[in-house]
């Protein structure tokens, strides 16, 4: 049984995607901030990092995401639909949020397809880490309730 899950629960969750999120903007920012800076406002400052206004943006994000997943893959909000579908409903919600952010605050031109390219394949990976990271969590979680299972049914 899942223990009932608080504030600080949701928080964290905020700040472990934040971080993640962090850590690949910056590395995007050493590899490309030089070139892409003229392109992109996310890479305004080159390879010296991003602005305190991309971070808090991005922070939004990493907020609106958790909420999806609280709305997805609770079933105080959805019931009887696969994880397959939560999770595809999911990222589509999650494409179409990152799509009207970058409309509001021009992350990077909306008209420039190897600006979107490069979108789907860093949401394409991030994305499967996630979900295999999520899979493989879940079947540790699964096999240490079996194994428990196993030992209670041996103790009768």
């Amino acid at each position: 049984m899942e223990k009932e899950k608080n504030i600080f629960d949701y928080l964290g969750q905020v700040l472990m995607i934040f971080g993640a999120t962090m850590i690949i903007l910056h590395i995007f920012s050493l590899l490309f901030g030089e070139s892409a800076k003229e392109i992109s406002k996310l890479f305004m400052l080159g390879n010296e990092g991003l602005s305190t206004a991309t971070a808090l943006q991005f922070l939004l994000v990493s907020v609106l995401v958790v909420i999806y997943r609280f709305i997805f893959f609770t079933d105080k909000v959805i019931k009887n639909m696969s994880v397959a579908v939560r999770t595809g409903l999911m990222y589509g919600v999650i494409i179409c949020t990152i799509v009207i952010m970058n409309v509001i605050f021009g992350w990077f031109p909306a008209d420039m397809w190897e600006a979107w390219l490069g979108f789907i394949i860093s949401f394409g990976v991030c994305s499967a880490v996630s979900t295999c990271t999520v899979l493989i969590k879940d079947k540790m979680e699964n096999d240490k309730m079996q194994d428990a299972l196993e030992r209670l049914k041996q103790e009768r």
